[in-house]
């Protein structure tokens, strides 16, 4: 119900999982003051592109499918959107961001098992975690230094005004 109410909309780490966009900047648009600012990061084009073929590839050989439900926009696409929703686009900048994940050997499967929940849901617990060994194997050259898991993370940062 806010209109021109907040200076600043700040978020971290959340867009990519609002498949709306047009429905989020037109919120966000609405409830900033004139001049007031989005200042945002959130995965970009690419992100995290080995592990979701790691995990496609896991699921077809079981013949489940996969479709990704987050948003990972190019910046030049990102800036469109923004434009269409009002925005002026101040700074943005798309950027590679190697992301260590916690719980050393159990930190792919762990973040894999948040971050595609959705997908794993029907599944009984003995088929995840072949998914995991399936999807640890087939990225360990890439993703693991011998002691961690490090996501291959893609951002976009960007601050646009009203």
């Amino acid at each position: 119900p806010w209109r021109n109410r907040f200076d600043i909309v700040f978020s971290n780490a959340v867009f990519h999982w609002i498949p709306d966009q047009e429905t989020l900047l037109n919120a966000v648009y609405r409830v900033l003051k004139p001049q007031g600012k989005l200042v945002c990061e959130f995965g970009a084009r690419f992100n995290i592109l080995r592990i979701r073929e790691a995990f496609r590839t896991a699921l077809e050989r079981r013949g489940l499918p996969y479709t990704t439900r987050f948003y990972f926009p190019s910046a030049e696409e990102y800036g469109s959107v923004l434009e269409q929703a009002g925005f002026r686009l101040e700074t943005m900048k798309e950027f590679d961001r190697p992301t260590p994940l916690k719980d050393g050997p159990d930190g792919l499967r762990n973040w894999a098992n948040q971050f595609f929940r959705e997908d794993l849901k029907n599944l009984h617990e003995e088929q995840r975690i072949q998914i995991f060994k399936e999807m640890e194997n087939s990225l360990k050259d890439e993703l693991w230094d011998g002691s961690q898991w490090v996501a291959d993370y893609r951002r976009i940062r960007v601050t646009a005004a009203r």
